[in-house]
């Protein structure tokens, strides 16, 4: 991350962030294929934030420009996260794996 915040002032901070933060979820999402017949919160809950986060990235291309594009990504993603983990918690007692995502995601962004 604060090899990240480097390279933010010269423009590609959020691409490489998004970047490496598409494959952190395309790797769990392969990964919560098989915890999803135990509980479909978690596949919903990945593949909401694989939506957003494609449609911000879009956003953040032009403010990349100006090298504050990685920060506010990151900033947007956390509060999407926070927001969506207090509505997965109504998911969790009916599908574990919704939490367990959720839980990997924040802790490994």
């Amino acid at each position: 991350m604060n090899l990240q915040m480097g390279i933010s002032s010269k423009g590609l901070g959020a691409l490489l962030a998004l970047k490496w933060l598409f494959t952190s979820v395309r790797s769990s999402m392969n990964l919560q294929m098989g915890i999803s017949s135990k509980g479909l919160g978690a596949l919903l809950a990945l593949k909401w934030l694989f939506t957003s986060v494609r449609s911000s990235m879009n956003l953040q291309m032009g403010i990349s420009s100006i090298g504050l594009g990685a920060l506010l990504a990151l900033k947007w993603l956390f509060t999407s996260v926070r927001s969506i983990v207090a509505f997965q918690m109504g998911i969790s007692s009916k599908g574990l794996g919704a939490l367990l995502a959720l839980k990997w995601l924040i802790t490994s962004v």
